[in-house]
């Protein structure tokens, strides 16, 4: 995944909190070739991707993030086909 400003740009502010936009906007021109090391860089940039202690009562809020974790992976995510005809150009 290469993290694009022209799609940081592009993500649903209504979805995503100003936050979690801002964390992912300072991920700007960097490639995650799996998707726990993207997770894992938003998290220590704001608590807003951290997930909470896996309870009943944080069930709800950790499958929202863990729903908008996906949005913002397929987002930027490059189709290996994609990226190797980008290599042979």
């Amino acid at each position: 995944m290469k993290i694009s400003a022209e799609k940081v740009r592009q993500l649903d502010r209504a979805y995503l909190s100003q936050a979690q936009v801002e964390a992912v906007a300072q991920l700007a021109n960097r490639e995650y070739t799996y998707k726990w090391q993207l997770e894992a860089a938003l998290s220590t940039l704001t608590d807003e991707w951290k997930k909470k202690e896996a309870t009943r009562l944080n069930k709800l809020y950790n499958k929202n993030l863990q729903q908008k974790l996906a949005y913002v992976e397929s987002t930027f995510h490059v189709d290996a086909s994609v990226k190797s005809t980008r290599r042979l150009h």
